[in-house]
């Protein structure tokens, strides 16, 4: 059975560092995405969904003035998932999933207060999550099911930066090369059509 459906969610992104200030949080960053569900087994779904959200929380602590020098990051993911369900056959039910994720990450820096330029962080990494859902039938119109689920995606690997996005960009130590890791948490429902 094939379902596509409709997400959205709240993202809350962090990044880790490995010196100073170790986790630095963008919380309840507006999300959405679409996902295909594809059940193989009676309780065993494989789901492949996409997800996009925007950061502005570095432009935003900018001055008035300064906002125009930085763009918002943006964080993608493609996710590929594999979901066991406790009662395949009742019309409520709860899940477990887990799978491999891509990050697909923006990350916008001005180096000398004059050129925005942008980062490409890609990597691969992995998702774990628990949800729920509702069936309902729509007669020969199929089934609508709606859900709700905590997903959260961790990298395998960290990235080098060439500047230290938790510093101003005039700050003299902006310019400093910079290791950092990610993961988000996204709290997200939808609907699915069967």
């Amino acid at each position: 059975v094939l379902g596509i459906g409709a997400i959205l969610g709240s993202n809350t992104f962090v990044d880790q560092y490995e010196t100073g200030l170790r986790n630095v949080s963008s919380d309840e960053l507006f999300t959405y995405g679409a996902n295909i569900n594809y059940r193989f087994k009676p309780a065993w779904m494989l789901q492949a969904s996409y997800m996009y959200s925007k950061n502005t929380k570095h432009v935003d602590e900018l001055p008035a003035e300064e906002k125009g020098l930085l763009d918002p990051n943006i964080h993608q993911t493609l996710e590929l998932s594999i979901i066991a369900m406790l009662k395949p056959r009742n019309m409520v039910n709860f899940y477990g999933l887990t799978g491999i994720t891509y990050f697909m990450n923006k990350r916008f820096s001005n180096p000398d207060g004059l050129h925005k330029q942008f980062n490409i962080d890609n990597k691969l990494g992995m998702n774990i999550g628990i949800g729920g859902f509702v069936n309902i039938s729509a007669g020969k119109a199929g089934v609508f099911t709606i859900f709700a689920e905590w997903k959260v995606g961790f990298r395998f690997d960290k990235i080098t930066l060439s500047y230290d996005p938790r510093k101003n960009y005039n700050d003299p130590d902006y310019v400093t090369e910079t290791k950092v890791g990610s993961f988000a948490s996204v709290p997200r429902g939808g609907i699915i059509w069967y």
